[in-house]
């Protein structure tokens, strides 16, 4: 990443606090705001991938309690997932 292309998305991401943080906090304390939002952004880009997994092990899951005669069954790792 070169200067310029870094530059510019700090600018973006300034630009966003200034627009969105306005009049809800200090200037001062947007860092405060942003930095856990980023890396909150960068978690949820990582998890993204699992998220198919999970909802079809949210299906499996519904679907075997509605099919089984029993209060309880085996659960899988999936299941660990979900829970």
């Amino acid at each position: 990443m070169d200067q310029a292309q870094h530059s510019a998305i700090v600018n973006f991401i300034w630009g966003i606090a200034d627009d969105v943080l306005r009049d809800v906090c200090v200037r001062g304390k947007y860092r405060d705001v942003i930095l856990p939002m980023t890396v909150i952004r960068r978690l949820d880009c990582l998890l993204e991938p699992t998220i198919a997994l999970r909802a079809c092990c949210v299906n499996l899951n519904a679907l075997l309690k509605n099919l089984s005669p029993f209060s309880t069954f085996k659960q899988s790792a999936c299941t660990s997932l979900v829970s």
